[in-house]
């Protein structure tokens, strides 16, 4: 009897389930009230997020669902979101969520949203800062920024426009300077980091006094001047000197003459400016021409002249070679700053002259002067090969690993007249190059050896040195020809055995 009972509960609702899917379906003549959507509240100020709002779509008459959804069933009610969606990186303060229509099955239909205005913030602050200045600067540096943000603000609206500055450097020099890092947040606290800037050069010193001359004792026969040395350490110049003479009248004498920059001061390149340097007094000046004359009994100070920083080089045979000397006296002057002599330029190599020079009170100096005597080295003829200061990169000339290889150069004399001793010839090595330019890495090896030797011979009717080099035995690879001759000179050049 329960059975039956509970079979019958079971029937009857399964049938009223049925019968309300059918009159949902079919619609609810009487149900004339739409579906009602009940929705949260959404922020009222600036977020950093899209926004998301709970809402409740309610119908008990004849049930709700989704105009456009995919859910075919009536209910009753049903939970929701309406959401907003801004790209990240951006900024909107006029922002809306989407929106939802909810119809029953009267065919009566409520729209939840778009909901808003929202703001929302997702976009850091942007800003930019001037160029860095270049090279040295006399001053402090304060570099100009300015900050912006569209969305919710800058938090301090200061950061529209602001200064980064460097540590104060009164005083000092400094090549490396930075000024400090700073962090700008707009009002939602999205921050961006100004890194330090840098580095920028500040000079804020004076050149700084190294030094001066002393007076030398010695009569002068015109003013004298001396100097004092500056050095910097910032802008530069690392060192200069400032010039002191004295003023003595013309015929006069004095022998504690004052010399004096007359105002001149060490700047440095961005205008910081040393005082003048203090007289110097106790310099003996005579232009009368007869006390310094009298009281001078040193010969004068000279020098070799030197080309470039080397001994002066002439050709062979060269005429008109003369070698110069400078000359100074700080007690009674000579007649010329230099002086130049002739010199022979018959002999091939290191050579000397001995010049004797006077001041005006007839005191010598005698020096030695070095000069050198090279041949005229009209180049290698052959094997055509590439110079080992060449830095191109074209290819070192190939030969035959293994064949005999003529070398062939030509010498001559300022004149154009052809040297052709053998004797001139002091050797002729070759040299493993790994690196096939510059020096040879590997151990020189001499070609005129004894027997060797035989085998160096001039053409005469080319007018050419010529040796036969054997490379039987040799490995592959780059080797430098140096040729050296009696005049000190080698000559070289590279070229490369190949299989």
């Amino acid at each position: 009897m329960i059975l039956i009972r509970k079979v019958k509960s079971i029937v009857i609702a399964v049938l009223a389930a049925i019968l309300s899917t059918i009159a949902c379906e079919n619609g609810f003549a009487g149900d004339t009230t739409p579906p009602v959507v009940s929705c949260g509240s959404g922020p009222s100020g600036w977020v950093t997020h899209d926004v998301q709002i709970q809402c409740q779509v309610t119908d008990p008459e004849s049930g709700v669902r989704e105009q456009n959804g995919s859910n075919p069933y009536f209910e009753c009610c049903f939970n929701f979101d309406l959401s907003t969606y801004v790209e990240d990186e951006h900024e909107d303060a006029n922002v809306f969520t989407n929106s939802i229509t909810w119809c029953n099955s009267a065919g009566l239909c409520t729209t939840a949203g778009p909901l808003g205005p929202f703001k929302i913030d997702k976009k850091y602050p942007t800003y930019e800062c001037d160029t860095l200045p270049s090279g040295w600067q006399s001053h402090n540096v304060s570099v100009h920024c300015s900050a912006q943000d569209w969305g919710s603000g800058l938090a301090n609206p200061s950061d529209s426009s602001f200064e980064l500055s460097t540590p104060p450097v009164d005083g000092y020099e400094y090549a490396e300077l930075f000024t400090p890092g700073y962090e700008i947040c707009d009002n939602v606290n999205l921050c961006i980091f100004i890194n330090s800037m840098g580095p920028i050069m500040v000079d804020m010193k004076a050149p700084q006094l190294a030094g001066c001359d002393s007076p030398d004792g010695n009569w002068h026969v015109d003013d004298v001047t001396l100097y004092c040395t500056y050095t910097d350490g910032g802008s530069g110049p690392t060192t200069q000197r400032i010039s002191l003479s004295t003023n003595v009248p013309a015929s006069g004498s004095d022998e504690n003459a004052a010399a004096s920059a007359h105002g001149s001061e060490a700047c440095d390149t961005v205008g910081n400016c040393a005082p003048p340097p203090p007289d110097i007094a106790g310099n003996k000046v005579d232009k009368s021409g007869k006390a310094g004359q009298s009281a001078d009994t040193k010969g004068p100070i000279a020098f070799c002249v030197q080309i470039d920083g080397k001994s002066p080089t002439f050709t062979l045979n060269q005429s008109g070679a003369t070698v110069s000397v400078s000359v100074s006296d700080s007690g009674s002057g000579v007649e010329a700053p230099s002086v130049s002599i002739g010199v022979s330029t018959s002999t091939p190599g290191n050579n000397t002259v001995t010049i004797t020079v006077q001041d005006l009170a007839g005191n010598t100096t005698t020096i030695e002067c070095p000069y050198i005597v090279d041949y005229k080295f009209g180049g290698f003829s052959s094997p055509k090969g590439k110079d080992p200061n060449d830095k191109s990169t074209s290819p070192v000339p190939s030969f035959a690993l293994g064949s005999a290889i003529p070398i062939k150069w030509q010498l001559s004399d300022a004149n154009a007249v052809f040297i052709k001793d053998v004797a001139m010839v002091v050797s002729l090595k070759v040299a493993f190059n790994a690196n096939c330019k510059g020096s040879a890495t590997g151990e020189p090896v001499e070609l005129l050896t004894t027997e060797g030797r035989k085998g160096l011979i001039y053409d005469t009717g080319k007018d050419l040195f010529s040796f036969n080099w054997s490379t039987q035995g040799l490995k592959s690879g780059c080797y430098n020809i140096m040729l050296g001759l009696n005049d000190g000179t080698v000559h070289e050049l590279i070229i490369s055995l190949a299989p």
